[in-house]
């Protein structure tokens, strides 16, 4: 019910407003649209490197972007690391070395494991879902003008083994680990056939030192990923009991 007597475990909606946030003390552009063949961007991920209270800490953060439209051929996923603990400047942004198949990469997901100084970045690869581009005379209010892949396809994971937060030297050879597949987006003729698989929610690690990946079923309208038998969407998550060696999906 409504009244005082409701049960104080529940959380209420009094319309209370939070303490004042502080006035940012800088902004600072990390990837400008200007500056490169990128005209779109989106899905920003954000991680800190260093513990929260060093002055050696950085930031990485990784995006998707394409050089037309979203769900383009050409979409990757894109990084790039702060050149402070403050984030005022940043560092030059590269592509995350994938195998290139022509398809898009999707929603980047950053994790830092700080024990083992391992920074893990998942995503997601389309995988068939191709809607094709709209005819003369279709309706049409985004402009899109080529065909385009739909959102999410296999989960992929790949990582950047460091030899420390403290200092940088290491900026000037990144090198990530080849991606592995850890969760198929499916296959045609097989269960439920091919629905994509999107992430886009932070992983987190249980007490346990199980790793939580969440991540989402998103059926689409186009062949051959249309699917009568699962018209909606749902969750589940995927889990490690080895610090990434090893997934498996519930949900």
């Amino acid at each position: 019910g409504d009244n005082d007597n409701s049960n104080n475990e529940l959380a209420s909606d009094l319309g209370v407003r939070g303490p004042r946030l502080k006035r940012p003390t800088h902004k600072a552009w990390i990837s400008p649209i200007a500056n490169n063949t990128l005209k779109y961007k989106h899905m920003a991920t954000i991680a800190r490197l260093g513990s929260v209270d060093s002055p050696n800490a950085r930031f990485v953060v990784a995006w998707q972007g394409a050089e037309d439209n979203e769900g383009s051929l050409t979409q990757r996923i894109y990084h790039a690391f702060s050149k402070s603990s403050t984030g005022e400047k940043w560092g030059p942004e590269f592509k995350i070395p994938a195998i290139e198949n022509g398809n898009a990469q999707w929603s980047p997901v950053l994790h830092v494991d700080e024990d083992n100084n391992e920074i893990f970045l998942f995503y997601s690869e389309s995988r068939e879902c191709i809607r094709i581009a709209p005819q003369e005379g279709d309706f049409n209010p985004s402009g899109v003008q080529n065909d385009r892949q739909l959102p999410g396809g296999d989960i992929m994971m790949t990582s950047l083994k460091v030899p420390t937060f403290e200092n940088y030297e290491w900026l000037k050879s990144v090198r990530w680990a080849p991606p592995k597949k850890i969760f198929r987006q499916g296959d045609v003729g097989k269960g439920v056939g091919p629905i994509p698989k999107v992430i886009a929610n932070p992983m987190i690690v249980l007490r346990s030192g199980v790793w939580l990946l969440p991540y989402w079923r998103e059926p689409h309208d186009a062949p051959p990923c249309s699917n009568l038998l699962l018209t909606k969407g749902n969750a589940g998550v995927l889990r490690s009991r080895d610090n990434g060696k090893t997934w498996k999906a519930y949900g």
